[in-house]
């Protein structure tokens, strides 16, 4: 670069590094006055139009023709703050600025751009700040997307739709929905967590049919495979002809659960293998 471009540059991380501070001050006040849950937002919105604003700033101080990256060392941490979490709010910042900004970017700079803002909301998740941590995960995931990253890209976006589970209030329907969502299939990133669900449901009708009165000469692995096969080809009425009767209303049950696990289960695992 240039010595007239320099200048400018410097000037311009001046800047961002005064945002961050103010940024960070912000929540920090909140924070003290505890009004941090019903402040975030706001605060999350003037730090996206700060970031839009310094894209500008950022092409006007040439910053959008360096080869390198022109913030790195707001991506790597490498910058001191007065505030805490002005460091992670600059990442923000930055990673907006430079990977909107720039004429051309790298996988290798893109890389470092996302693992800088993975590295940030995690931070600020535990900082108790989910919306910000959310808008990290979520600008992580786009640059992955634009490098065809896609296991990088789907953990992600778990993790911001974990963070989004976090800044909703706890005991209302959605948050429930959303601890619900995340317990059995991991927002539907995580298929494998389902199948889990199906074995101890499994097993678990498979103690109920146990503890029932069984049919004449039926044991234990009569009782596994009945649960076993009603709950991957449901039983018909010719089936459970001979079967006790206090057998039929559970296998009702257990057909039912598993027509909907079964089919959530193939339609998430799809969706993972061919990314619909």
């Amino acid at each position: 670069m240039t010595g007239q471009g320099i200048a400018p540059l410097e000037t311009f991380k001046d800047s961002l590094i005064s945002a961050a501070n103010a940024i960070a001050e912000e929540l920090a006040r909140a924070r003290r006055q505890g009004n941090l849950g019903s402040e975030e937002r706001g605060v999350l919105e003037e730090c996206i139009r700060r970031s839009k604003r310094a894209r500008q700033g950022f092409i006007r101080a040439g910053g959008s023709a360096s080869v390198m990256l022109a913030l790195g060392a707001f991506h790597l941490g490498e910058t001191g703050f007065e505030q805490p979490l002005a460091a992670e709010i600059a990442a923000l910042l930055a990673a907006y600025v430079e990977a909107n900004g720039r004429q051309w970017l790298s996988e290798d700079d893109g890389g470092v751009i996302a693992s800088s803002l993975e590295k940030a909301g995690s931070a600020l998740l535990g900082a108790n700040l989910p919306l910000f941590a959310e808008y990290a995960f979520k600008q992580a995931g786009t640059l992955y997307r634009r490098f065809n990253n896609a296991p990088a890209e789907d953990n992600c976006k778990y993790k911001a739709a974990s963070a989004h589970r976090r800044s909703l209030p706890r005991w209302q329907g959605k948050r429930l929905l959303a601890d619900l969502n995340a317990a059995l299939f991991g927002y539907g990133y995580r298929p494998l967590r389902l199948l889990l669900w199906i074995l101890f449901l499994v097993a678990g009708f498979t103690a109920w049919l146990l503890a029932l009165p069984r049919p004449g000469g039926a044991g234990k692995s009569d009782a596994f495979y009945v649960a076993v096969q009603n709950f991957v080809n449901p039983m018909g009425l010719g089936d459970v002809k001979l079967i006790s009767g206090s057998w039929k209303p559970i296998l009702e049950i257990e057909s039912y659960a598993g027509d909907v696990f079964r089919n959530l289960f193939f339609v998430l695992l799809v969706r993972r293998l061919f990314r619909l």
